[in-house]
């Protein structure tokens, strides 16, 4: 039945099968790379480092990584768990490039939440470009 139906797409579609498997393949990479870049956001967005990101989540620093790298795919539970510790749905994670939409981690959070992470946001790139001054001072006064 099922290559009935792959037959009847690739007729209606008007390709080959061999096309249409290399459509499938390239949405499921697609897809599967989407959620490492996303981890790996995700973890930078909360200021971890992978193994205390794991913590959070029971798993090790190196399956972190390689989520992260796209070489595991995430089991559904660590999905669920990292939708919900940043109140996000699903599909966000798996369908959507929060590099580029780094909104939709507001999506569902409150107002004041929003201005929190907003604030922290700020005072950290503040302290940042303190201690990169510092650190320029000290090597103008060598």
């Amino acid at each position: 039945m099922q290559t009935f139906i792959a037959y009847f797409s690739c007729e209606s579609l008007q390709i080959s099968p061999a096309q249409l498997y290399l459509h499938y393949l390239i949405i499921y990479l697609f897809i599967y790379l989407m959620i490492g870049s996303n981890v790996k956001y995700l973890r930078n967005y909360a200021g971890l480092n992978q193994t205390e990101f794991g913590k959070l989540f029971n798993c090790t620093r190196g399956m972190i990584d390689t989520y992260e790298r796209s070489v595991a795919k995430p089991s559904l539970e660590f999905l669920n768990k990292l939708a919900k510790r940043f109140n996000l749905p699903l599909e966000v994670i798996t369908q959507k490039d929060l590099q580029m939409n780094p909104g939709l981690l507001y999506a569902g959070a409150s107002v004041e939440e929003q201005k929190q992470s907003i604030n922290s946001s700020l005072l950290a790139a503040k302290d940042e470009q303190i201690k990169m001054l510092k650190e320029q001072n000290k090597f103008l006064q060598l």
